[in-house]
């Protein structure tokens, strides 16, 4: 099975959508508005040159790859490249042979098919150049005259995907080599990677389309199947199906038109009588002219944007039992759903504790169950896994674990129908570090770490040492400190000493999680520490967007699948890259604001009707060759109540003490007092922060400097108003890098104070004016309800 993804076009746009919902499908363009044959031109070369044996030359970065021409895997052959046999930094890169031009065209169309074992396969666009993928262009000397925008795709598991890219040949070239290859992300210990069916095509001045395009549909419940379509003279579309009334049995089944054999073809609409179906599709075109499928109707459900992402994950599956129980004859029930297609229920195998039991369950609809005797399950962790496929071929291999005894006696963490977190019932707003450890600054001792923390308003921290060590634990207890520590499967340490330790609020399950875990791994590391310890929350930790340089605003959200997986989650909002005065420092806020606006539209969309708390991750570090500089007071100040202000639960930052390339905020001592100065803020101000947001004022009236944010999707300035113990709050920070002078209502004030600035502002019919310096930030306090009606931030 095929899909497609498209790579990059002449303008240099790169598509990060990994794959639509098309199967084996060939020759064909998929877009937004409709399906036709895709542009054609003259083949460069006549058959696969690309996989002959000698074309590429291999740069293999520590030899740590296995890369070879006609290599295999899940029966594709072609360019091969097999993960080391330990998890590692891995790079690679491929120079191809000399490629005449045939000079029939000064645009190309460049493709391939490529497959991959790797949950997640996103290329990044800051890595070296050594290890990109270009197209070089030669002249008639052998000279290097350019190259082609870089080829960029983005893949997951499952399908075989089709990249495409079109571009324009530079004046004076007759021959090319190509450069391909990556260094983010690895190839890891048992991944693999196949590069198969390259395409060359040098395109025309005329337009022509291919002759013929093929798609087939994904599964369908069957029904009435009608489509519209433009067929202009010269073109058409038929129409074959096949159906049954096993999901199992589809795949096997041939696909048949109105005489029930695939000779011909359903010209109008045709009734597909069967539970299950799919369609195929057989685009005709005279050269000039290609059909445009809009849409295709199958008992009523349409479907007409095949752009939107396929079938890309296996079935969801979910322990449904309670646990931790004292119930030694509790049944085991899992419950095993798939949203886009449909289970293969003849897949499933469910092993207990080391024993296949698949026979022993019994089903109902997306339920199994395993009835047990009394005193069959022993005191302690166990275990179920539980392999079954969809129709796609997406596989859930899925551990689900269950306790037989207490839960710990701590206390109890949740989160809040509105996010906040609650520790026993109280709110509680966190304020932490990242990387927690021995450094200089602290003369190499915890305690004395510890004890900067408490004094300068801190109330949580991270390690990435040892979070059992004696030492780190006694210190963070002795100065009242809470811990969120790593954790993935419960441990000796976990079940030990982690779930008793009181101090301990929130279990860590992933560290820029999108990178290395997939949503379903993430879930099932949440239902595990859920199974023994029930009291506290768990956590994850990413980047909001896809893009790792930060260059493009429009790419998808890396949270929007994980959003189910964990209680909380932890935004990196790293907004400040490059050498100071750059762009990024001029849209450092407004980019906060839009990753906050996105953590809370993912979790509209995403959660399920669940409140997930959001403790966001601000910069206060430069390193690692991106961050270049460390964010000024002012940008530090604005963007972390930028985060508050749009909706942050919490608020950690990265980090105490730097390590390789990075520095941390110990670095130099007026950075620790910034820092200090800016927490204690936030501490002193906890009280009122975790009180439930009232209705807001209207959006502050901008009378002088940018109305809109540098990215201009907000107003410059933006607030939010909070209530407590009789008082009115409103927190206000400028997003422009300019000076603005704006309007504020303060319904019910008359003299408004201005927090940490010593000066009052007087409201004139429950407005005040006032000035904001670039990324300033403003905290009013009146006495008074502020009863206001509105729209919060």
């Amino acid at each position: 099975m095929k899909r497609i993804a498209f790579a990059a076009v002449s303008m240099g746009l790169f598509a990060t959508v990994a794959a639509t919902p098309v199967y084996n499908a060939r020759n064909v363009e998929v877009s937004s508005d409709a399906i036709r044959c895709r542009e054609a031109g003259v083949p460069t070369v006549e058959d696969d040159v690309f996989l002959r044996q000698g074309f590429w030359k291999f740069t293999n970065h520590g030899n740590l790859l296995k890369i070879t021409v006609g290599g295999e895997y899940d029966g594709v052959k072609g360019l091969h490249v097999q993960g080391p046999a330990k998890r590692c930094d891995t790079a690679w890169n491929a120079k191809s042979g000399k490629i005449m031009l045939k000079g029939t065209g000064r645009r190309f169309r460049f493709g391939f098919f490529a497959k991959t074992s790797k949950y997640n396969l996103k290329l990044r666009t800051n890595e070296g150049k050594s290890w990109q993928s270009f197209i070089i262009w030669q002249d008639a000397n052998g000279k290097t005259i350019g190259k082609s925008d870089r080829i960029m795709f983005s893949l997951a598991k499952g399908p075989q995907c089709e990249v495409s890219m079109t571009g324009d040949i530079p004046p004076g070239a007759v021959s090319f080599f190509m450069s391909f290859g990556f260094d983010y992300p690895n190839v890891d210990q048992g991944d693999a990677v196949v590069f198969s069916d390259f395409t060359f095509e040098e395109l025309g001045d005329k337009k022509v389309c291919a002759k013929e395009g093929v798609f087939v549909s994904e599964v369908c419940k069957g029904g009435a199947v009608k489509w519209m379509a433009d067929c202009p003279k010269g073109s058409a579309v038929r129409f074959q199906w096949r159906g049954t009334s096993s999901v199992e049995k589809l795949s096997s089944m041939p696909f048949v038109g109105p005489d029930g054999t695939d000779k011909t073809y359903f010209e109008a609409p045709f009734a597909a009588d069967a539970e299950f179906m799919q369609y195929r599709v057989k685009l005709s075109s005279d050269g000039c002219a290609t059909p445009a499928l809009r849409e295709v109707s199958v008992g009523g459900k349409v479907n007409h944007d095949w752009t939107l992402d396929g079938d890309l994950r296996p079935p969801r599956v979910r322990r449904e039992s309670p646990s931790p129980t004292l119930n030694t004859s509790e049944t085991l029930r899992i419950s095993i759903k798939e949203n886009e297609s449909f289970v293969l229920w003849d897949s499933l195998k469910v092993v207990v504790d080391g024993i296949d039991r698949t026979s022993d369950f019994k089903r109902e609809g997306d339920l199994i169950s395993l009835a047990v005797p009394p005193g069959t399950w022993t005191q302690g962790l166990h275990v179920a896994e539980v392999h079954v496929s969809d129709f796609h071929g997406n596989k859930a291999k899925s551990r689900k674990m269950f306790y037989i005894g207490e839960a710990p006696k701590t206390p109890h963490v949740s989160v809040r129908d509105d996010g906040m977190t609650l520790v026993d019932g109280k709110p509680f707003f966190p304020i932490g570090l990242y990387a927690v450890c021995k450094r200089e600054f602290n003369g190499f001792n915890l305690d004395t770490a510890f004890k900067g923390l408490k004094e300068s308003g801190f109330n949580l921290a991270q390690t990435y040492g040892n979070s059992y060590n004696p030492e780190f634990l006694s210190a963070a207890k002795k100065y009242g400190i809470k811990l969120w520590v790593e954790s993935r499967f419960p441990d000796g340490n976990f079940m030990n000493i982690g779930r008793h330790n009181p101090d301990i609020i929130a279990w860590y399950l992933g560290d820029d999680t999108s990178d290395h875990i997939s949503p379903e791994l993430e879930a099932d590391y949440h239902e595990a520490v859920k199974a023994v310890d029930p009291t506290r929350i768990t956590v994850q930790a990413d980047a909001m967007l896809a893009s790792a340089d930060g260059s493009s605003w429009n790419l998808f959200s890396r949270y929007a699948s994980y959003v189910t997986a964990t209680d909380g989650f932890m935004p990196e909002i790293y907004p400040i890259r490059g050498k100071e005065g750059d762009d990024t420092d001029k849209t450092c806020v407004a980019r906060t604001i839009r990753d906050m606006k996105r953590f809370h539209e993912d979790v509209r969309l995403h959660g399920e009707g669940k409140a997930r708390t959001c403790w966001a991750i601000m910069q206060y570090f430069k390193g690692w060759g991106s961050w270049k500089h460390f964010p000024s007071r002012e940008q530090l100040f604005a963007t972390t109540f930028a985060a508050v202000i749009h909706g942050a639960h919490g608020v950690t930052w990265y980090t105490y003490g730097g390590f390789k390339e990075n520095e941390g905020v110990t670095s130099m001592p007026e950075r620790w007092r910034t820092i200090s100065e800016l927490a204690t803020r936030l501490s002193e101000l906890s009280p009122v922060l975790v009180e439930r947001t009232p209705p807001q004022p209207p959006a502050p009236e901008v009378v002088s400097g940018p109305q809109k944010d540098p990215l201009e999707t907000g107003p410059s300035v933006t607030c939010l108003l909070k209530r407590h113990d009789g008082w009115c709050y409103l927190f206000a920070v400028n997003a422009s890098p300019e000076r603005v002078s704006a309007r504020l209502t303060a319904e019910g004030a008359q003299t408004v104070e201005v927090l940490y600035e010593k000066r009052t502002c007087t409201a004139v019919e429950g407005k005040i004016e006032d000035e904001f310096e670039p990324f300033a930030v403003h905290i009013y306090k009146w006495r008074g309800s502020g009863g206001i009606t509105g729209v919060g931030p």
